[in-house]
């Protein structure tokens, strides 16, 4: 993803929701925060990244209760 102020690639990531505009209006119509990590320019755009999935871990025989 591209830098709308700076134009950089790949330097974006999602930020936590701020305010009520961004945590309530904003997400009707599918605008996420982003922030640059080289500008520091916070935007808000359609695109949604990459969903993270939880890894999880299986527990070990030992630490199950009997």
């Amino acid at each position: 993803m591209q830098c709308p102020k700076c134009s950089e690639e790949d330097v974006m990531r999602r930020m936590e929701r701020v305010g009520w505009l961004e945590k309530k209006f904003l997400p009707i119509f599918g605008f996420y925060p982003w922030e640059c990590s080289g500008c520091r320019k916070r935007s808000m755009m359609k695109d949604r990244g990459e969903v993270r999935k939880r890894h999880t871990h299986p527990v070990p025989p030992s630490l199950l209760p009997h």
